[in-house]
């Protein structure tokens, strides 16, 4: 049996019409537009720590925690086309592919950095190296499997071939968290405004599931142009029943800069007696 593809939920914010429904009381109603405004050479650090816990007839099963220190570098500015940045990776002891010789190998390499270039607004668009990255993943593989490296592990090496087959599989794996820290950008709302939107979420096989999403503003400094977004989205109740998937996700940025300072993520998986429940707290720091 072939284990499982990753499971990556995100809710691509930027496709989304959204559409008021209630209206809050802040005190000065105004517009917010979440952009990066970043220079040449600027930098910044992040922390992620990640649980991922899951159960079987409401038992834990597993229960694992994971820390990991990127840097983001603004290596370049495209005027109305964007930003270049370089992704890297500053520490982790999570495990990209469940070999520690494989992932030893891609961490050195990825250390260097991956090269994103985003759109206008600070958002993910695409990976410029992307083909020389996965060059170094075949390479890697393939010089694991002359030494016969996966003896009995058929299955995670089967695994490992679906990176291999589909690159656009393994740039997922490589900006999963960048795209999810940065996925409110682009977005443009009025804050005493809560926004609903159609969407969609990926069950376990990577497969769209049509969602619902609720968008809202829970506090707005703007003295100091600090916002605090909280967002959830619920598979649709029309969608697949034998699988239910949810996220939520609570935002804290500086407009003033476009730099995410607080990130939280919780999504769940549900399918019959089984469950996943992955939370992931993200924070700037300084080195």
């Amino acid at each position: 049996m072939v284990p499982f593809k990753p499971v990556f939920i995100f809710s691509f914010i930027l496709l989304f019409v959204v559409q008021p429904t209630t209206s809050y009381s802040f005190v000065d109603s105004e517009e917010a537009l979440i952009r990066g405004k970043w220079r040449a050479g600027e930098f910044v650090f992040f922390k992620f720590e990640e649980n991922v816990l899951t159960y079987e007839n409401g038992v834990i099963v597993s229960d694992e925690t994971y820390t990991s220190r990127f840097m983001a570098e603004i290596a370049g500015t495209r005027g109305n086309e964007g930003f270049i940045m370089l992704w890297q990776f500053r520490g982790t002891d999570a495990s990209l592919f469940g070999d520690a010789l494989l992932d030893h190998h891609m961490y050195g390499i990825l250390a260097d950095g991956v090269v994103v270039h985003t759109d206008f607004f600070g958002g993910f668009r695409h990976i410029s190296n992307l083909e020389s990255l996965h060059a170094q993943l075949q390479n890697a593989v393939g010089h694991l499997d002359e030494q016969n490296h996966w003896n009995k592990r058929e299955e995670l090496r089967e695994y490992i071939q679906y990176y291999i087959d589909e690159p656009e599989l393994f740039g997922d794996i490589l900006t999963r968290d960048m795209r999810f820290l940065f996925g409110m950008h682009g977005v443009q709302l009025i804050v005493d405004e809560e926004y609903t939107y159609q969407t969609w979420q990926q069950n376990p096989w990577g497969e769209p599931m049509e969602s619902t999403g609720n968008l809202s503003v829970l506090d707005y400094d703007q003295s100091r142009e600090h916002i605090h977004i909280l967002n959830k989205v619920e598979q649709n109740q029309d969608t697949d029943d034998s699988i239910s998937l949810m996220e939520r996700q609570r935002y804290k940025i500086d407009l003033s800069t476009g730099w995410p300072l607080e990130v939280e993520l919780r999504d769940e998986i549900k399918s019959g007696t089984y469950q996943r429940v992955r939370t992931v707290f993200v924070t700037k720091f300084e080195y």
